[in-house]
């Protein structure tokens, strides 16, 4: 009723990464993407939510990936902005915040932080210009 969790284990340790998580909700999203290497532990966590323009279907919102690597950790929080055209959800902002510090149990310092934002614009849906440009790139050869 909570969900499965899928494991993979290389029991012979011969690969980078060795053994593998991935939990699924019980509505068949995937929640957690977990890999143990040699070198460190990374965890990846799925957010979702339903949109009006996906027929209220989900859409991933935002993903958050801790780094684990001795006494080093990193967490990257990766949040998209959508707006909806001509019946499709495209990005509009995409915006990874970044903090590291010591693997210690206590918050990470705010002064570690990085952040960056991309923006998108000026889509053009359905308008013929990429089949233009895909025709002009790989032109059909004459026989």
């Amino acid at each position: 009723g909570r969900g499965y969790v899928l494991k993979g284990e290389d029991k012979s340790n011969t690969r980078g990464v060795n053994k593998v998580e991935i939990a699924f909700a019980e509505d068949g999203k995937v929640t957690l993407f977990k890999t143990y290497a040699t070198n460190g532990v990374q965890a990846n966590t799925f957010i979702y939510k339903s949109r009006p323009w996906s027929n209220n279907k989900w859409v991933l919102d935002r993903v958050v990936t801790e780094t684990i690597q001795g006494f080093n950790r990193m967490v990257a929080d990766t949040d998209v902005t959508f707006v909806h055209m001509n019946g499709f959800g495209f990005p509009e902002k995409i915006r990874v915040s970044t903090k590291s510090g010591l693997n210690n149990g206590k918050e990470l310092d705010s002064k570690t932080e990085a952040k960056l934002e991309i923006q998108f614009s000026k889509y053009e849906v359905n308008s013929g210009k990429a089949a233009k440009l895909f025709l002009k790139l790989n032109p059909k050869k004459k026989q």
